[in-house]
């Protein structure tokens, strides 16, 4: 195959390459491809495109790096991955709380962090430096715990 035709399938994306490299395999192998129908073979390598797309899109869009929270002696600590949103962060600090924000604009909730570890004595203490962290203005705000244990941010 010459790379012309390489560069032309490359120019298709992903599914244009995973064609390629299936005539490849098909042109090497002596591969019972030849006693089918055209139609059954243009359906083979049609559901194999779309296996390779589904990959691609599951690697490109649904898998995440997601916040971790991790308890330790000295308090709890949050890894901040990319693209992590104020209400994110605070939602995977929270664990298995309920956590309500009281007073803030929507602007304010969806507001990216800076990627970095942050670390606290507390969960409330924490979730009270994301604020301090976001990379659009944030007005401050207190967190306290609510009587059925859940957290609640208070815009001060």
């Amino acid at each position: 195959m010459d790379i012309k035709y390489w560069k032309a399938l490359a120019g298709l994306g992903i599914p244009g390459v995973a064609l390629g490299l299936f005539y490849k395999l098909y042109d090497k192998f002596d591969w019972p491809l030849a006693r089918l129908a055209p139609e059954l073979v243009f359906v083979l390598i049609l559901v194999f495109m779309l296996l390779i797309s589904a990959v691609v899109f599951f690697a490109l869009f649904l898998w995440r790096p997601r916040p971790e929270v991790k308890t330790t002696s000295t308090g709890v600590s949050i890894s901040i991955p990319k693209n992590c949103t104020l209400r994110a962060a605070a939602t995977v600090v929270a664990r298995d709380r309920l956590i309500a924000f009281e007073g803030f604009s929507e602007n304010e909730l969806s507001s990216p962090l800076e990627p970095r570890q942050l670390t606290a004595a507390t969960p409330e203490y924490l979730i009270e430096q994301l604020g301090r962290i976001a990379t659009r203005n944030v007005r401050s705000y207190r967190v306290s715990v609510a009587s059925a244990g859940n957290y609640v941010a208070r815009v001060a």
